[in-house]
């Protein structure tokens, strides 16, 4: 299973149907954002092939870097939203790693 397909499987866990690659919807003509919130996107950033001793041998999913923008009505939200992403990525095989984290 590729990166991508086990990252978008856990974030359809917290938000169902609200899981966009790269940009979130907008409708023609609309001249500020117009996505039904709670939302969140998803970009990859980056990964790293190379052969040593770490990762699970998963190949396609282990050392793959993803971005996840999320969007809510209130900063509550938000922050109830990103601790429910990382308990669902915590669970994906193999477990998805925070490296970092601002908000």
């Amino acid at each position: 299973m590729s990166a991508t397909t086990e990252l978008v499987r856990a974030l359809e866990t917290v938000l169902p149907a609200r899981v966009y690659p790269l940009v979130f919807p907008q409708p023609a003509g609309a001249t500020r954002p117009a996505a039904l919130w709670p939302a969140c996107k998803y970009q990859q950033v980056g990964a790293e092939i190379f052969n040593d001793a770490c990762g699970q041998d998963a190949g396609e999913t282990d050392n793959t870097a993803f971005q996840i923008d999320v969007a809510a009505a209130d900063f509550d939200e938000l922050r109830a939203l990103v601790t429910q992403i990382r308990l669902a990525l915590a669970g994906t095989a193999p477990p998805c790693v925070v490296e970092d984290v601002s908000y």
